[in-house]
């Protein structure tokens, strides 16, 4: 029993240090990536995984300048 008493203990300490990953109220974690592209999905995908509120992700939109639309 002592050993998974102590395995217990590592997992709460685990937890405890997973816990502190917030960068602090009214500051956004901020991805630039397309609304369309399939990268935005992701990030949404990973927010809704993690339980990160939406609000607290900023995504803003990207001008792909490799494109011979952007050249012209």
């Amino acid at each position: 029993m002592t050993s998974t008493a102590n395995n217990s203990t590592e997992n709460k300490n685990d937890t405890a240090r997973m816990g502190n990953l917030s960068k602090g109220p009214g500051k956004a974690i901020t991805f630039y990536t397309s609304r369309t592209a399939p990268a935005c999905r992701a990030v949404k995908m990973v927010a809704t995984h993690l339980n990160i509120s939406l609000n607290e992700i900023a995504l803003r939109c990207y001008i792909d300048t490799r494109t011979e639309k952007f050249r012209k």
